[in-house]
């Protein structure tokens, strides 16, 4: 069963194409049971019709979908850039939709076909939390989502904390009056957090790592070993289904050693931009070639260009392109790089010329540079001025 679960960009149904156009539905219960279905069969539409992420687009956001709910797979890497909406589609609508799939029996808990135990972490517990409280407005605020699936909205005997949601009771299953065993928990830690005692049959890790990790080999080491540990929290390791989710930080981070130590992770990457089609765009009256947006929608190249300039060439590459280069591979290292007050008389000059020759959309420019080199003094080095 879990393999026919497909995604959809236009649902069956038809009032689940006029959510999809951002148009209103008539409530008759012929259309409450069509929307069930299209939920349960594809993220995007439940993000993007039911809960109302207007932002997310099918270019961007549904082969995202796709990756997430595809069950070929038990172990995935989802990179996307930052404000790419990642989470929005990973750590608030993935848990609904596995809800969904929980009250319809699809859970690979082989005890019970209802019953579903995530952990979701990020890189502090408050952020964890932050992502099953927006999980708990839906259900609390979001009407059409409560009329759609009733029985899954909040009762009273059910847990709704901060760190946890648990709906461990019998529901009746709108379209077929079937009584359900319904076990369905998500617990929210951060890294570092103790899951001692507790054993789940997914894990969704959002952003583990932050400026901390990055700027600390140690502090990335600990990530790294607590997602090693990862593997003796399931219930069955061999079922269980892991997705980890973020944006690069530093090149040696945990997303590059999980896509490199671990053959069998399903890895999703797209950069913010498409660099076989680049553009000059000009910005503090600098030139910058950037690449086709991949979501124009809210990235521009002029908008990329300006974050460009703001962060600079490495952290720029890390959150908008996913590929930071290693410290060892740059010629230049940004810490050798200052600004002269003065420059000495003593310069031995040279004047250097690299000349474009291909005519092609995506050739280097022509570059020019005069530079003067001094030497600092015996052994130490010389100092470049360009």
């Amino acid at each position: 069963l879990l393999g026919k679960l497909t995604e959809s960009l236009r649902p069956e149904s038809k009032p689940g194409s006029a959510l999809l156009r951002d148009q209103t539905v008539e409530r008759t219960e012929e259309v409450r049971l069509q929307l069930r279905r299209d939920c349960k069969d594809s993220l995007y539409f439940l993000a993007r019709g039911v809960l109302r992420y207007k932002d997310l687009v099918p270019h961007v956001h549904l082969p995202v979908c796709q990756h997430l709910t595809k069950w070929s797979t038990r172990r995935k890497v989802l990179e996307l850039p930052r404000g790419h909406f990642k989470s929005t589609c990973a750590s608030i609508s993935l848990p609904i939709w596995l809800e969904i799939q929980a009250l319809y029996g699809n859970s690979w808990n082989s005890l019970s076909v209802n019953r579903l135990h995530m952990l979701q972490r990020s890189n502090t517990s408050a952020n964890a939390e932050l992502f099953l409280q927006d999980v708990r407005n839906h259900w609390d605020t979001n009407d059409l989502l409560r009329w759609v699936f009733p029985e899954l909205a909040p009762g009273p005997r059910d847990i709704w904390t901060n760190a946890r949601i648990w709906l461990n009771r019998s529901v009746t299953r709108l379209e077929d009056n079937c009584v359900v065993a319904l076990d369905f928990r998500v617990d929210a830690l951060g890294t570092g957090g103790s899951a001692v005692s507790r054993h789940f049959d997914a894990i969704l890790d959002d952003d583990l790592v932050d400026e901390d990790e990055a700027d600390s080999e140690t502090q990335m080491a600990k990530v790294i070993r607590e997602h090693q540990r990862s593997e003796s929290l399931f219930v069955e390791p061999a079922v269980g289904r892991h997705w980890l989710v973020g944006t690069r930080w530093s090149y040696f981070d945990l997303l590059y050693h999980v896509v490199k130590t671990e053959p069998d992770v399903d890895h999703y990457i797209r950069s913010a931009e498409d660099l076989t089609d680049v553009e000059a765009v000009v910005h503090a009256g600098r030139k910058y070639m950037v690449g086709r947006p991949m979501f124009p929608e809210r990235f521009t190249r002029a908008e990329l260009a300006r974050i460009m300039h703001k962060q600079g060439p490495y952290i720029y590459s890390c959150f908008y392109r996913l590929n930071p280069v290693p410290d060892e591979e740059q010629v230049f290292k940004p810490e050798w790089l200052r600004k002269a007050d003065q420059i000495p008389v003593n310069l031995k000059k040279v004047f250097c010329a690299d000349p474009a020759i291909s005519q092609k959309k995506t050739a280097d420019f022509t570059g020019l540079a005069g530079i003067g080199v001094t030497p600092r003094g015996p052994d130490t080095g010389y100092d470049i001025y360009v």
